[in-house]
C-alpha cells in the first residue's frame, strides 16, 4: 500500500487486487479490477455461451424429434404386422368354418337320402316341439 492511501471501511483487509477495491487518493476514486476482462468482454463471452447453448438445445430437440419419429414408425410397423396377422387368422377361421358348414350340409343331405322316412319323422318332431315352445 502506498502512503496516504485510505481503504473504504467495507474493504478493510482486502488487497488492492481485489475486485471492487476502492482506493482513495487525493480525493479521486479509482477502481481496480482483479481480472483483465472488461464488462464488454464478459458480455460478449456470455453471448457466445448462450448462442452455443441455443445451438446445443436445437440439436438436442432435433435428435429427440428424430428418435420419436423412428419410434413411431417402429410402432406403426408393429401395428400393421399385428393387424395383418389377425386378418390372416380371421380369413383362415372363416374358411375353416365355411368348409365345415359345407361338410355338415353334405352329411345331412346324405343322411336324408339314405333314410328319407326317418328324416321326415325327425323334421315333424322338431316342428312339433318348436310349435309347443312358442
Amino acid at each position: 500500500m502506498t502512503t496516504g492511501t485510505r481503504l473504504a471501511p467495507a474493504f478493510n483487509g482486502l488487497s488492492s487486487d481485489a475486485p471492487g477495491f476502492v482506493q482513495r487518493s487525493a480525493g479521486k476514486e479509482e477502481w481496480h479490477m482483479a481480472t483483465a476482462k472488461t464488462a464488454e468482454e464478459a458480455s460478449a463471452e456470455i453471448s457466445k455461451e448462450l448462442q452455443a447453448l441455443r445451438e446445443d438445445l436445437a440439436a438436442l430437440v432435433g435428435t429427440v424429434k428424430d428418435l420419436a419419429t423412428t419410434q413411431a414408425e417402429h410402432a406403426m410397423d408393429a401395428a400393421k404386422e399385428t393387424v395383418g396377422n389377425v386378418t390372416e387368422r380371421l380369413k383362415m377361421t372363416a374358411s375353416e368354418a365355411r368348409h365345415r358348414g359345407e361338410e355338415v350340409a353334405t352329411e345331412l343331405e346324405e343322411m336324408i337320402a339314405r333314410r328319407p322316412l326317418t328324416s321326415i319323422m325327425v323334421a315333424l318332431g322338431i316342428g312339433y316341439v318348436i310349435g309347443k315352445i312358442r
